[in-house]
């Protein structure tokens, strides 16, 4: 029968001992030094990488921005007097403009394709329109006489209204329509005077800036734009030419029909700011003047067209 023997007492085998305790934490200290480091860079590579997708998305807004607008300002006039086919409110040196252009939607394929001349049936009825005004009465709201069948009237709720007289225009909000009496905000300006017969109304779409909002027809458009500045090129000297100094800021006192171009500055903000930007703000814009710095990364376009 084999036997068999157990040996105690041996002693540990050299060459495999463990750790000791000291050996641990100095490796644990480096492997956090480590670790702290690569979330570091980490970081810094995604806080880059956020900017960066921030400035592209900004720079993509207010190019598409800008497109929309300058698409209607193209279709500004179409078929309308063209005493009134565009206007703004100036919002001096603190503020936006906002911009109405008529609007085209509101002229029927199948009225344009018979008519001889442009639509001419709103004009002013009942008394005339002056400074501070708010209310318009006109000959009719079917601009184009197709007898709207869709039920609405040409000028609708929250879309825009341009009053003119060839001499005087005027952008405003549209907050009722009851019978042919049109309610809007702003009031008329000092010095306004749209005449029974002469002055005429225009449905318009209207542009306006809230908060970092644009909206058109009261319908956000972005919310990243935070300034919309609008600028007219008036042929005064009958040249074929616009000269810088020919830009104003509002027609009013201008011949609306030596109007050759208009000039929109848009300008979108990103919506956090960047610890990397503290020396620059909004940047100046016709004639509103630049902002403090905030650290919120901007950019701008400055685009010219010619109004159909």
């Amino acid at each position: 029968m084999r036997s068999s023997r157990r040996e105690s007492g041996n002693p540990v085998r050299a060459g495999l001992g463990g750790f000791t305790l000291v050996e641990i934490l100095i490796a644990l200290a480096i492997f956090g030094v480590v670790i702290a480091q690569a979330f570091a860079i980490f970081g810094a590579q995604h806080v880059t990488y956020t900017d960066t997708e921030r400035a592209i998305e900004v720079q993509q807004d207010v190019r598409l921005v800008t497109d929309a607008v300058l698409s209607d300002v193209r279709m500004a006039g179409y078929m309308v007097p063209k005493i009134a086919g565009i206007s703004s409110v100036d919002g001096g040196t603190t503020s936006a403009d906002t911009l109405c252009v008529s609007n085209a939607s509101r002229i029927a394929d199948s009225e344009v394709d018979k008519a001889t001349a442009r639509f001419d049936e709103a004009q002013v009825s009942g008394s005339a329109v002056g400074a501070g005004d708010t209310t318009v009465q006109v000959s009719t709201v079917d601009v184009d006489g197709d007898t709207n069948p869709s039920g609405l009237p040409d000028f609708r709720v929250d879309e825009g209204v341009i009053i003119a007289d060839g001499t005087s225009s005027h952008c405003g909000v549209i907050s009722d329509v009851t019978g042919n009496t049109i309610t809007f905000a702003p009031p008329t300006p000092a010095g306004f005077s749209a005449s029974v017969g002469t002055g005429r109304a225009v449905p318009a779409i209207v542009y306006q800036v809230s908060g970092s909002d644009l909206r058109r027809n009261g319908m956000r458009l972005s919310s990243d734009v935070e300034d919309l500045q609008v600028e007219y090129g008036i042929d005064a000297d009958a040249d074929g030419q616009i000269a810088p100094a020919e830009f104003v800021n509002v027609l009013n006192g201008s011949d609306p029909l030596k109007l050759l171009a208009v000039r929109l500055s848009v300008i979108t903000r990103a919506d956090r700011a960047d610890e990397e930007i503290t020396t620059t703000g909004r940047p100046a814009a016709a004639n509103r003047t630049a902002g403090a710095a905030d650290g919120f990364g901007r950019r701008k376009v400055i685009a010219r067209v010619v109004p159909r």
